[in-house]
Formats: structure tokens, C-alpha cells, sequence
């Protein structure tokens, strides 16, 4: 066997996207990616990014949402794409949100066949506070946690200028559909601690409070009735 079947052996078994520098490392060229794309032993998505073609792939976008993020250095997945991947709002991987450096340009808008929104980031607050790694589609992918998420999706909300700048569709009913689905988890319950440290970094803890508040308020209404 050679080299080159070796390596492909392996990230077939993977079932994940590569990118160039991975296989590189691996000991294949630029000449010999080019050659297994030619034959049809590889795909490549994306510039700089690599996968093994398979049968029976998933087609809910999850492995889309991984190529992007081998693709697109510094990223991090956001906002109600987030909120979807942490089980805090129904539906599916519409638009894939990520949150990058405000030094990236904007990658092209054909990515895959899958529409995708980028938020630039200029704080490195942004790139720290309430992110954590998760494995999808058998890739680890930079994500904001279910506390951060809470507050990204708040923050780019209509109930805040800066949601009206970004235009991301976060109303208030899809807001606090995420919410009450966060506070309400019987399985995974909600780090208020967390919660309050994140929403006080990015400064929307007083009017985030308040809404948490009347939510709280609400369902405990619900519940005597």
C-alpha cells in the first residue's frame, strides 16, 4: 500500500472534512490533492478544504457547517445557528451564522449550497468570553456556549439597536422561544452564574434581567392557573 492509500484509508475512516495543512502534514502535495480531486477520490468544498466523498451522507447541513469551519479560520458558530446545536430552538441549519475576526474578509457568499451570515467581531472579548468547542460531524468546531448563546441572540435581537444593524431575524417571539427553552431544561440545567458574568461583560444584564424576570413570572402564572 502506498503512501498516498494510507492516507486516504485514514480520512476516509474519519469522516470529516480536512484542511490543505492537515493532509500536508500527512505527506500528500498540492500536485497529488489535485490528482485524487481529478479521480474523484476526494472533494473539495471548499478552497483549502478536503473530505472523503460517502455514501449515505448526512444532508441536514451539519457537515457543510464543518467544512465552513475548517474553512474559515478564527470562526465561531453563533447566534440562533448556535441556539439550534445547544437544543434551544426547533426547525433546521437555515442560514449558519459565525461570528469572525474584523480582519477576515468576508468569505464568498456561494459557500457550498448553503447560505451562511457573517459577524465581525472586533473585540477580542468576542473570540473568548463563553466559547467552547463542539464535535459535529466528526470535526471540533469553535461554538459559543448556551449562556454566550443567550446573550448573542438578545444582543442581536430587535430589542437592541445593534440587532437592527445586523439584520439576523431575531424577533422577539424567536427570541424568547430560545430563552424560556434555555431556563426551562430539565437536562441540562441553565449556569445562571455564567449567565450573569457573560451579560455583564458585553454590558445587557439590567435589560436581559428584567426579561428573565418576566418570563420567570410568567410561567410560574402559567403553572397556578
Amino acid at each position: 500500500m502506498t503512501r498516498t492509500s494510507e492516507v486516504l484509508k485514514d480520512i476516509t475512516a474519519a469522516k470529516r472534512p480536512f484542511s490543505i495543512s492537515e493532509l500536508q502534514s500527512k505527506g500528500l502535495t498540492h500536485m497529488q490533492l489535485t490528482r485524487l480531486v481529478g479521480a474523484g477520490q476526494l472533494v473539495r468544498p471548499l478552497r483549502g478544504v478536503y473530505r472523503v466523498p460517502f455514501e449515505g451522507e448526512d444532508n441536514s447541513g451539519l457537515l457543510e457547517l464543518a467544512c465552513i469551519s475548517k474553512a474559515v479560520e478564527g470562526s465561531i458558530l453563533c447566534s440562533r445557528t448556535a441556539a439550534y446545536l445547544h437544543g434551544m430552538t426547533e426547525g433546521n441549519l437555515e442560514a449558519l451564522v459565525f461570528g469572525i475576526p474584523m480582519s477576515l474578509r468576508y468569505p464568498d457568499p456561494y459557500l457550498l449550497y448553503q447560505s451562511c451570515r457573517f459577524v465581525k467581531w472586533r473585540n477580542q472579548r468576542d473570540f473568548e468570553v463563553g466559547v467552547e468547542t463542539m464535535t459535529v460531524a466528526n470535526t471540533e468546531v469553535n461554538i459559543t456556549s448556551r449562556e454566550r448563546t443567550v446573550v448573542d441572540v438578545f444582543r442581536y435581537s430587535s430589542y437592541t439597536k445593534r440587532g437592527e444593524q445586523l439584520d439576523l431575524g431575531i424577533d422577539p417571539e424567536a427570541f424568547h422561544d430560545i430563552l424560556g427553552r434555555y431556563l426551562g431544561d430539565k437536562e441540562k440545567r441553565p449556569d445562571e452564574l455564567a449567565l450573569r458574568h457573560i451579560a455583564k461583560e458585553f454590558k445587557v444584564w439590567d435589560e436581559l434581567s428584567l426579561i428573565i424576570d418576566t418570563n420567570r413570572n410568567a410561567v410560574a402564572k402559567t403553572m397556578t392557573m
